[in-house]
């Protein structure tokens, strides 16, 4: 059973990757009805229709998701991404701060021993003339304040979280994000507030006058319309002892001292609970149909603030945590933008090593800045071979439709791959640039572009290889008229 459901999912996931749509429904279609409460499959579904842009049907698909299976990440997180989306920005904080975290557990791997020798097959010159050996030499300083960013640590889930907090960030901006989460998670000042409100009547309890335990707990009706009253503050005040009723005779003190001592001596406990029960039948009115959440203790029923707090929710450790390491990572994004406008304007050039220029591309794209990323990487390979500014300067220039960059990056990874014996790995960037290339351009096209480069035979073969592979997945432009 369960290797039927694994069967239905990676073969709908796979048809909807080589663009065989319909069969990806079916397959998609006939999983769910042998597995209706499947959350993988549900959400391979909710893919696929936000891919399309159906985000209404897509999101009551994702909280089904989230129904069937609470604990899991993918589908907390697949509900967040929508409402982001949808630019329901608070309700995307409050699904994110709902998601199950989980601290990453390394592969446990036993520990080979370093070979004596080791032989691979030697690689043609022509392969290996593209650069790309790593300066090892030019690291980044791993005290530097670039290395020692808490954003460059994030890993597993904690990541993928950060990544949807930073799109927020991106689209609305800071001041706007930080405002969203005041309306959306109880603030630390509010809750003192709050708190400082809820505590008010209880220190004004404590601070007011106990009656000893000799002097006899009356009422306050009692006292203002007890002649006993009277007497007892004519004998603490000094007054005469001569007491005038309200029926205008006179009385001995005497006797009302003997009134005085048959009144029952209530227990303070009793007085109290008494008088709380009253204040609040008396105070507290009746709350509406359909309203069932108590008004907070110490604040009044109705008032926006009792209201807003009540809608508030308290914020994760780690989300609080992932907003420090944002306000770290745009803190020193905005320092360096600052510095290279300064240098443009005063016609300096900066001259940092290709790993300085490599971390701060990193930066970028950890911040979604695409523009910014694209240059701080450009600058990169100029000074030293690295794979992942190659990998981004070539899915940058892919998706810009720009040939002759994207034939170019196209070759250094193609080489790259070749040269660390991972030319099979499926779906790599070359794999993927090829592909749009030729659903783009058509086949014929990019082959007479790669004829007219005047390549060394071993490179053609090499991208020929990749150029195979997607004619054997009839992927769309590779059929020939």
């Amino acid at each position: 059973m369960l290797f039927g459901h694994w069967c239905e999912q990676n073969s709908s996931e796979i048809n909807f990757l080589i663009d065989q749509e319909i069969l990806g429904v079916r397959a998609l279609c006939d999983g769910l009805e042998e597995q209706p409460f499947s959350f993988s499959l549900l959400l391979v579904q909710v893919d696929f229709l936000f891919s399309k842009g159906r985000l209404d049907m897509a999101i009551s698909l994702a909280q089904r998701a989230v129904n069937v299976a609470p604990s899991e990440f993918r589908t907390w997180i697949k509900l967040a991404e929508i409402y982001v989306e949808m630019k329901d920005y608070c309700q995307a904080l409050l699904t994110l701060n709902s998601c199950p975290m989980f601290a990453l557990v390394e592969r446990e791997l036993p520990k080979m021993p370093v070979p004596a020798r080791a032989h691979f097959p030697p690689r043609p010159d022509a392969i290996l003339a593209y650069g790309l050996s790593e300066d090892l030499d030019r690291q980044e300083d791993p005290n530097s304040a670039l290395a020692r960013l808490p954003g460059n640590f994030l890993r597993g889930t904690f990541l993928r979280a950060y990544k949807l907090l930073t799109l927020i960030a991106l689209k609305v901006g800071w001041d706007e994000l930080l405002r969203f989460r005041s309306s959306s998670f109880v603030m630390e000042e509010e809750y003192r507030m709050q708190k400082f409100r809820d505590d008010k009547p209880i220190r004004a309890r404590h601070l007011s006058p106990v009656p000893s335990s000799n002097e006899p707990i009356i009422s306050k009706d009692t006292r203002e319309h007890s002649p006993v009253s009277d007497h007892h503050d004519a004998l603490v005040n000094g007054s005469p002892s001569i007491i005038v009723t309200e029926e205008g005779s006179t009385r001995d003190p005497h006797d009302l001292s003997e009134e005085a001592s048959k009144v029952p001596i209530q227990d303070e406990d009793e007085v109290l609970e008494t008088r709380m029960t009253e204040v609040s039948l008396k105070e507290l009115p009746a709350l509406p149909v359909g309203n069932l959440v108590p008004t907070p203790t110490g604040s009044r029923p109705g008032t926006p603030s009792s209201s807003n707090f009540q809608r508030k929710r308290l914020c994760e450790r780690w989300l609080d945590n992932l907003f420090m390491v944002l306000y770290e990572d745009l803190r020193t994004f905005a320092s360096w933008r600052e510095e290279m406008s300064a240098g443009r304007l005063q016609g300096l050039s900066f001259r940092y090593t290709g790993a300085r220029w490599e971390a701060l591309g990193d930066l970028c794209l950890r911040l979604h800045r695409r523009n910014e990323a694209r240059e701080a990487y450009a600058n990169c390979v100029q000074t030293k071979f690295s794979p992942q500014a190659w990998a981004y300067l070539l899915e940058v220039s892919t998706l810009e439709n720009d040939l002759q960059k994207t034939m170019s990056s196209l070759i250094r990874m193609a080489m790259y791959f070749e040269k660390i014996y991972s030319s099979c790995q499926i779906p790599s960037h070359a794999m993927r640039s090829i592909k749009h290339l030729i659903q783009t351009h058509g086949l014929a096209k990019v082959q007479n572009l790669l004829l007219s480069l005047d390549l060394n035979h071993e490179v053609v073969k090499v991208i020929d290889r990749y150029i195979a592979l997607a004619k054997s997945f009839n992927m769309k432009g590779t059929l020939e008229s």
